[in-house]
């Protein structure tokens, strides 16, 4: 599964290259309509590769968050010259972002084993109403309930 998404997301990352690569050479040529008419196509495909990508990394978005206000920083710090403030900022948030690049993307074993002890712990002091449990090839088990309190 990891296999296809990747190529998946390199092959919509090739299709964006190229979208982006029309929309320059339209609007270097004055056609303005017709590089409207692919920035939209773009912000489709990019959509889709936000949702793949969060797919592939649940802190996907955070991590480009992250990588935004770290580029940020840093041309304001070009731009102002050395200001602690900003210098004291960029160093928070490229620790918080080396922070996100080292923390695993997929549960442990041994966490969705807990969630799932958890959950049938709770079921039999009925603290739960209803419960479900599902077994797949991507993860061991998933578990879902409601949680009203029966009496």
């Amino acid at each position: 599964m990891k296999n296809k998404l990747r190529k998946l997301l390199t092959h919509y990352q090739q299709e964006r290259d190229t979208l982006q690569a029309l929309i320059d050479s339209c609007t270097e040529e004055g056609e303005y309509k017709l590089a409207g008419s692919y920035a939209k196509g773009l912000l489709q495909l990019d959509q889709k590769l936000r949702t793949l990508h969060n797919l592939a990394d649940p802190l996907y978005d955070e991590k480009q968050h992250r990588r935004a206000v770290v580029e940020r920083a840093r041309a304001m710090l070009l731009e102002e010259g050395e200001d602690r403030m900003l210098a004291e900022i960029l160093r928070e948030q490229e620790s918080r972002l080396a922070a996100l690049e080292h923390s695993p993307t997929e549960k442990s074993p041994a966490a969705v084993q807990n969630h799932l002890r958890q959950t049938i712990s709770k079921l039999l002091t009925k603290k739960i109403e209803s419960f479900s449990l599902s077994f797949g090839p991507e993860l061991p088990a998933w578990c879902s309930w409601s949680g009203k309190r029966l009496s």
